[in-house]
């Protein structure tokens, strides 16, 4: 009788040592990353039009398209000042998870070229292949539908222009507008 509670509370504390690390190690373990949850539509529009109207200067809000472009990908960003210094680069930032931040140049209403009226956002990217993720095109649509409300043209849509590497992810030449309507859902 000794020898079988002996055995089943060596088996107890088995199945309990096993388990507690398996889950210890699935906590920890940085390498399953989460998709990121994915807020509504009208609210990621919402977000976009009060970062868009905030800093709007009306003498200087005649923009005419938005520029798509990339950050170097998350691996090769080996220093925080490295991403800083790539902030002087666009408008506007979106993260993986589509958050959007100004940059110091739309704060300013800064343009990149004399006679340039096009708004760039640069966009997060895990690596130098992987496509932007759902939450970040949205926010570009939002942030192409936000930005045609500030325009004076009457022409439907606002088109968005992907640069590299996104014109080369996607197999779209960076001098083909894309126009972005309201109801538009698609990927690139």
């Amino acid at each position: 009788m000794n020898l079988r509670t002996r055995m089943f509370t060596t088996l107890g504390c088995l199945i309990l040592a096993m388990s507690g690390t398996s889950a210890l190690l699935g906590w920890i373990d940085p390498s399953n990353p989460q998709d990121p949850i994915e807020r509504p539509f009208s609210q990621v529009l919402a977000d976009v039009q009060t970062l868009v109207w905030e800093s709007l200067d009306p003498q200087h809000s005649d923009w005419q398209r938005l520029a798509v472009i990339g950050e170097p990908p998350a691996a090769n960003r080996t220093t925080l000042l490295a991403a800083i210094a790539g902030e002087a680069d666009s408008h506007f930032r979106v993260a993986m998870d589509g958050g959007l931040t100004r940059t110091g140049v739309w704060i300013d209403q800064g343009v990149f070229a004399p006679d340039s009226r096009d708004v760039r956002v640069s966009l997060a990217r895990r690596d130098a292949e992987s496509p932007m993720t759902r939450a970040q095109w949205n926010t570009v649509r939002a942030l192409a539908i936000s930005l045609e409300a500030t325009r004076a043209s009457s022409s439907p849509g606002f088109p968005v222009f992907l640069r590299a590497p996104w014109s080369a992810i996607y197999d779209v030449a960076s001098d083909t507008p894309l126009f972005l309507a309201p109801d538009t859902d698609a990927t690139p």
